[in-house]
Order: C-alpha cells, then structure tokens, then sequence
C-alpha cells in the first residue's frame, strides 16, 4: 500500500517590486517503506540548501509619485543593488524639482534615472528640505533611486519649475544637477526684455566654472563665450523693449553631483544711444576751459556701428582722445578708431584699435573698472576735425566714454 505524504519547505521567490520573499510551499512525495529513508536524506540536503542562501531585507519598494505629492520611505536595505524607486512622468517639459525631507535632518543622496532604470544623474547630494532642479521632457518616465541611511526614513516631492523668465533685480539662487547643465546643447535658458537701454550687468555666483553666451529674441548668438566661476559679472548692451536670452552650461561633462547659482540678478546701467552714424550726424564734443566733457555711446549686442564726433581746434595743437571703456563684449581687433579731416578723410592709414574691456572684481559688492585708451596726435593746424569710432562685430557690445584735451 502507497501514502502519499505532504511536506512543507522554504523556498526562495524571484525578485519582486517589494523585494525577495520567503514562501512556504508543499511538496509531495509517493512514499512507499523503500522510499522512506531517501524522503529524508532530501529534505535534509534542502534544508542545509537554504540556511546558506543569505536573507535579503525586503524594505525595498517602488513608488509611483505623483506632482505635488509626498511619499516617504523608509532605509532600503544593506544589499548593494537594494533601492527604493519612485517612478514620475512629468507633464511640462523643463525642470523637475526635487525636494526631500530627512527623519534625521541629514542630506540625502539620490540618483536620477530614466524609463530603464539606467542612472542620469549620480550622486546627487539635497541636503533636508532643500531642493534640486534635473531638466526633464513632458511625458518621459524618470525615477527617483535612493537608499537612505540606517534607522533614516525619507520623504521625496516634485513639482514643475519652467525657470523661464527674469525679473529686474531680483534675486535668483538655484541648484541643479550636474547633468542638467553638462553640455550647450542641454543649457540653462533664461529670458529677459530690458525695460531701458544700456548696459545689461548680470551678476551670480557660481559654484563651478559655467560658460555664459547671449542670445536676441530669435535665439540668435550675439556675444563671445564668457566663463564664470565664484563671484561673476557679464552683460552686453541692450535696446529698450528688446527680448534677450541668456544661456549657460557647463564646459565638462558630468552627471555626478551638483552645482549651485545663488544671488542672480540682473541690473540695466542706463545708456543713450547717439544717432550719429554718418559725418552729418556727428556729435561735437564741447571744450571746457582745459578739459572737455565725455559724450557717451551705446553699442547693442548683434549691431554693427559706425559713430562720429567732431572736434573743433582754435589754435593748433597736439589733442589727446581717451577712449574709457565700458565694453562688455569685445573681441580683439573689432573696435577701429579713425581721426580724419574736415572732409572727413581718415590722416592715418591703420587703424587705430581698442582691445580693452570693462571688468568686474568683488569684495562684498561689486566694483567695475573701466580702462582708458590715450591716443595722442602731433600737431594740428587750427580746424575741425573728426574722429570716426567703427564697431565691425556683431559680438562687441557694451558702451563708452570719448573725451579729449
């Protein structure tokens, strides 16, 4: 006669969401008195099988987090590959920001992955109930991997954050993923429309080093690359009413980290712009006892400009013309200074060339220094003379002082 007995073992389930389980399930044996001593000797190889498999703590979990609201999560487990995820699909393109709140007020370190699960953005450090911004596409899934710490519960929220528009001097400080920032392509783009025109200061302080560039209201490049790092001031020369963009990005790739922008803001130095483009137009510049009076001039980012001045002399002379410069662009050869005759024909074959540029230092507040070109002529009859300033490069802008004695 054959039983059939049923025994309980342990056994080891696949990987879930929730982790590994331990599941009790039956297996069945046909007994006979011959098959008795080998039922045992297997159950006993099974048994030894499962005290050497090592227990992995099902803590963790994966999440589906929704805008706006929070989920908090406990420590995932002492396994290497044991994170907990929470899945997000954003609605809007732009940013995505972050936010965590810690049981124990430390940071916590995440890492930003796409739909596979393949990480973005490593090791980003949000110290508790800050927030990071990690670029994102409206409808693309992006998960959220942390671990925590031991005896550490975490709690994680999301919401859009376009990042779009500037407003006149307010402050802006912002942290980002390195990854959201690691190439021109992949840049920061911020807009502006300046309420006056002038030079356009636009002061931060950067982490890192960060390349900055400007753009008009197409999107169109109209200055050099700058780099910035710490304490940092650029700007171009804007028009009343004109929309700019301004781009920033990170010359080096990488997806580790962060890097933060604090106190961003930007101020307008109000600037007229002389219509004086042709010999007709020029502007005088007045004598006044040993000295004249500065006339100064605008020089917008993407114009060309062609800028004239006359100079009246009652006695001959040698004149002096100081060139201050407050450029904020300018690239090399690209402003020529010309002094011509009454007919407005140029004395001298080369043209005189200015290369200097305003800068920016800052201890506590920041102090611009505007350097001085001096150009001294020989001789002159008594007459009028002109002095002809030409702006050949899309990418000079900025503005400055003409003077002479």
């Amino acid at each position: 006669m054959k039983l059939i007995d049923t025994n309980y073992y342990l056994v080891l389930s696949k990987h879930t969401e929730q982790g590994c389980r331990l599941l009790w399930q039956p297996c069945f044996y046909s007994i006979g008195k011959k098959d008795e001593n080998m039922k045992k000797s297997m159950c006993n190889i099974l048994l030894l099988f499962l005290l050497l498999i090592p227990v992995i703590k099902a803590d963790a979990m994966d999440y589906i987090l929704n805008e706006g609201k929070e989920i908090e999560a406990p420590y995932a487990g002492t396994e290497e590959d044991s994170y907990n995820y929470f899945k997000f699909v954003p609605a809007k393109s732009g940013y995505a920001e972050i936010k965590v709140k810690t049981s124990n007020g430390a940071p916590l370190t995440i890492d930003i992955c796409d739909a596979e699960k393949q990480i973005e953005a490593e090791n980003v450090v949000i110290n508790n109930k800050k927030s990071v911004l990690h670029k994102v596409k409206k409808g693309v899934t992006y998960y959220i991997r942390t671990k925590g710490i031991e005896g550490q519960t975490h709690i994680i929220s999301y919401k859009s954050n376009n990042i779009e528009t500037l407003k006149y001097a307010k402050k802006y400080s912002y942290s980002f993923t390195n990854a959201s920032l690691c190439s021109y392509e992949n840049a920061l783009l911020l807009k502006f429309k300046a309420k006056e025109s002038g030079n356009m200061n636009l002061m931060c302080n950067a982490e890192d080093n960060l390349d900055i560039q400007y753009l008009n209201s197409k999107k169109k490049l109209i200055s050099n690359i700058s780099l910035i790092k710490g304490h940092s001031l650029t700007g171009i020369g804007v028009h009343k009413g004109s929309t700019y963009y301004i781009k920033i990005w990170k010359p080096d790739y990488n997806k580790q980290g962060t890097i933060t922008i604090s106190n961003m803001k930007y101020q307008i130095e109000k600037t007229p712009f002389l219509k004086n483009a042709t010999r007709g137009q020029a502007k005088t510049i007045q004598a006044s006892g040993n000295k004249t009076k500065a006339v100064k001039q605008l020089l917008e980012a993407g114009k060309k400009n062609t800028s004239w001045y006359k100079i009246k002399l009652k006695k001959k002379k040698k004149i002096t013309l100081i060139f201050e410069s407050h450029l904020l662009q300018n690239n090399g050869d690209g402003i020529q200074l010309y002094i011509c005759n009454a007919k407005g024909k140029e004395l001298h074959k080369e043209a005189i060339v200015i290369t200097e540029e305003a800068k920016a230092s800052y201890k506590k507040k920041y102090k611009m220094e505007y350097p001085r070109k001096k150009i001294t002529t020989g001789t002159l009859p008594a007459g009028i003379y002109y002095v002809k300033i030409i702006s050949n490069n899309k990418n000079i802008s900025g503005s400055y002082q003409l003077s002479w004695k």
